[in-house]
């Protein structure tokens, strides 16, 4: 059988109160730690672009063309990763209040192959069907718990979260919170 993409999976509906308390429950978690490392590379990012502009905007004569060239690169480079950080956390921040606000779908899928994790044993990589048997070509990434479980027994549903355009997540009743 040929397999789609994860944009053509079918069979994606609102999501019941259960699951929506669940997802949020989940995101929340799973994004709090990003968020605050965002957060800490913000700042350091930012004091770095700050002390580099200070550093150019006084004393511009005392030094060479050199090292005004490599203060104004570590310039530039630090700026764009404050930019993309921050681009990165409000993507996240909208997925999350998306999802409180219960605006995005779910499908129910199996999955039909398990690879473990050899770098972070606690998760594996999956690839799923959905409930109209389309195989997705996409990894998604699971529990390992629950992967052994849909390993030993194929029937085993998981949820396939959809949010906006390209925010997909996998999950189970064991990320939900449910077990």
């Amino acid at each position: 059988m040929d397999c789609v993409r994860r944009e053509a999976l079918a069979g994606f509906r609102p999501p019941v109160r259960a699951e929506k308390e669940g997802t949020l429950r989940y995101l929340r978690k799973s994004f709090a730690r990003t968020l605050r490392a965002m957060s800490l590379g913000t700042a350091f990012f930012g004091v770095m672009a700050g002390s580099c502009l200070v550093t150019l905007t006084t004393g511009l004569a005392d030094r060479s063309a050199g090292e005004n060239m490599v203060t104004a690169v570590i310039l530039a480079m630090s700026a764009a990763a404050v930019w993309w950080i921050r681009v990165c956390r409000k993507q996240k921040q909208r997925i999350l209040r998306k999802v409180a606000a219960g605006e995005f779908q779910v499908a129910e899928c199996t999955v039909y192959q398990v690879s473990f994790n050899v770098d972070l044993v606690s998760e594996a990589d999956v690839k799923i069907a959905d409930s109209l048997g389309q195989r997705c070509d996409f990894k998604f990434v699971l529990d390992a718990e629950t992967a052994r479980t849909c390993e030993r027994d194929r029937d085993t549903k998981v949820l396939l979260l959809k949010c906006e355009e390209d925010f997909y997540e996998l999950l189970s009743e064991f990320r939900m919170g449910s077990r």
